[in-house]
C-alpha cells in the first residue's frame, strides 16, 4: 500500500520530532505571564503546531492552554487528542538525562516519548502519509494538543470553551486494542495528625499518580530506640537522615511499584507504637487494594479499586498524604468517598480531585472501527479493555483512549528510563494511519 511506503519515507522525520518535543521540560510550573501552565508547556506547543504546519495543516493556538492543527476538509471532525506535558522525572535514576531523547539500542529514551508526545507525533506523520499518498478526507481531522492532562486537563476545559467538540474522537494515551472504559479517579488529602516530637521532617513523592521511589524522614538524635534494617541510616550532625527505596511505577498500576512510603510508614510505626497516625497509615494505607481499609469494591466490567499513597508532606507539625485512587466504573465518585469517609473516621480527609469514570459501549460505531483498524494493522485480537488511568477522553465527547501501549509491553510510563522502540513505534504509527484511513478517508 502506497501510505505504508509514503510513512516509512517520513520515518527518520518522525524520529527527531519525538526527540525535539522530548527536549522541552513541559512539567508543569507556576503560570508566567501568557503561559498558563509554565514556559516549557508554552514553548512546547508552539513548537508542535509550527511542526504541524510543516506538514500542510493549519493551526490555532489557545491561548497556550491548548492548540489544534486541522488537515482535509468536511462537516464532521475527527479529533485526536494527546498531551504535551509531562510528570517530573528524577535524572539519578535515568541511563540518560530525561529530557535528551538520546537513542540507545534502538530506542528513544525521554520523558514523554510514550505518554503522550510519541503517539501525538505518530498521528501527526500518519495523516501526513495518507495525504502524501493521494487519499481524499471525507472528515476533517483535528489534532489536539494539550498542555496539562497530568495535572487536572484545565487545558481541555479552557480549550472546549472555545471550540467545538468533535464529532468522534481518540486518545492515544493508553494501550490498544481500545479503551473504552476508565475506572473513576479520586485525589484524596488524608491529615494523620502530628508526629513524635523525634520526627522532624517527613517527605517523598512528586505527584499523587506516581508510586514514590524514595521516602526521607529526618530524625532526631534524641531518639534513642531502633530503626529497622530496611531503613537506611545516615548521619548529618545533628539528625539522622532516614531513606527507604522503592520502585516508581504509574498510579493507577501500584502492583507494578514499590511503595517507599509503605516501607518507611512501617519502620516508624514499630518505632512509635503509640502514634496514632502512624498506626492508621501502618494498619490500613500499606495495601493498594483497599482490603486492609475496608474499602475494597470491584465489578465485572472493570476490576478492582486501586490505592496509590503518592505524596508524604510533613507541614506545620501535621502530616499529610495524598492518596491516588481510581475506583470501579460501575459505582460513582459520592458513593466511594463516602466509603472512604466511613473507613477514615480516625484522621482527617479532604476531597481534592473527582473525576466520574467513562464507559462506552463496545458496539457503539466509534470502537468497532478502532477495534477493526486494530486488528487489520496487526493481524491480532481486537477486543475493548478497562484501565484505572483517565486520558482526555473523560474531557470530551464521542471519545475512547486508543493505544499505544501493546499488550504485553514493558511499562515505562511515569517510570525511570521512560523509552519506546523505533520499530515498535512505527507500528503504532501504521495502526493510527489505518484508524485515520478508515474512519475519515473517502
Amino acid at each position: 500500500m502506497k501510505e505504508l511506503e509514503k510513512l516509512n519515507e517520513l520515518k527518520p522525520q518522525m524520529i527527531e520530532t519525538v526527540r525535539q518535543l522530548v527536549r522541552f521540560d513541559t512539567v508543569e510550573t507556576a503560570p508566567v505571564g501568557d503561559a498558563p501552565f509554565g514556559t516549557g508547556n508554552k514553548e512546547c506547543l508552539i513548537y508542535a503546531l509550527k511542526e504541524c504546519e510543516k506538514l500542510g495543516m493549519t493551526t490555532v493556538n489557545c491561548e497556550n492552554y491548548a492548540g489544534h492543527a486541522d488537515f482535509g476538509s468536511g462537516e464532521e471532525i475527527f479529533g485526536i487528542l494527546g498531551h504535551l506535558d509531562v510528570v517530573p522525572a528524577v535524572e539519578k535514576t535515568w541511563i540518560v538525562p530525561p529530557y535528551s531523547g538520546e537513542i540507545v539500542d534502538g530506542k528513544i529514551y525521554g520523558r514523554g516519548v510514550l505518554d503522550d508526545k510519541g503517539p501525538m507525533v505518530a498521528c501527526m506523520y500518519a495523516v501526513k502519509a495518507l495525504a502524501d499518498a493521494g487519499y481524499k478526507f471525507k472528515r476533517k481531522v483535528r489534532l489536539i494538543f494539550g498542555c496539562n492532562e497530568e495535572t487536572g486537563s484545565l487545558c481541555m476545559k479552557h480549550y472546549f470553551e472555545k471550540m467545538p467538540y468533535p464529532t468522534l474522537s481518540f486518545s492515544p494515551d493508553a494501550n490498544f486494542p481500545v479503551i473504552n472504559r476508565e475506572k473513576g479517579m479520586l485525589g484524596l488529602v488524608f491529615n494523620l495528625g502530628k508526629l513524635p516530637d523525634e520526627i522532624t521532617d517527613f517527605n517523598a513523592g512528586l505527584r499523587k499518580n506516581i508510586v514514590p521511589d524514595e521516602c526521607t524522614v529526618k530524625l532526631s538524635k534524641t531518639f534513642k530506640g531502633e530503626i529497622d534494617n530496611a531503613v537506611e541510616k545516615t548521619d548529618r550532625g545533628d539528625y539522622w537522615l532516614l531513606t527507604t527505596k522503592g520502585v516508581s511505577a504509574h498510579g493507577a498500576m501500584p502492583k507494578d511499584g514499590d511503595n517507599a512510603i509503605w516501607k518507611m510508614v512501617k519502620a516508624l510505626y514499630k518505632a512509635f507504637p503509640a502514634n496514632k497516625g502512624l498506626k492508621f497509615a501502618a494498619e490500613k494505607m500499606c495495601d493498594y487494594t483497599g482490603k486492609a481499609w475496608g474499602v475494597h469494591i470491584s465489578d465485572k466490567q472493570s476490576g478492582e479499586i486501586t490505592c496509590n499513597v503518592g505524596v508524604a508532606r510533613y507541614e506545620n507539625n501535621e502530616l499529610h498524604f495524598t492518596v491516588d485512587v481510581r475506583h470501579p466504573v460501575t459505582y460513582t465518585c459520592k458513593q466511594v468517598i463516602e466509603l472512604f469517609e466511613k473507613n477514615s473516621s480516625e484522621v482527617k480527609m479532604t476531597v481534592q480531585v473527582a473525576s466520574e469514570p467513562l464507559f462506552m459501549s463496545e458496539d457503539s460505531y466509534l470502537v468497532q472501527e478502532l477495534l477493526r483498524a486494530y486488528k487489520e494493522a496487526t493481524g491480532k485480537e481486537s477486543y475493548a479493555i478497562s484501565i484505572g488511568g483517565g486520558t482526555y477522553s473523560r474531557s470530551c465527547r464521542n471519545c475512547v483512549a486508543f493505544g499505544p501501549e501493546f499488550p504485553g509491553m514493558a511499562a515505562t510510563i511515569h517510570q525511570a528510563n521512560e523509552c519506546v522502540d523505533i520499530e515498535e513505534f512505527m507500528e503504532i504509527a501504521k495502526i493510527y494511519m489505518k484508524a485515520i484511513k478508515n474512519i475519515c478517508c473517502e
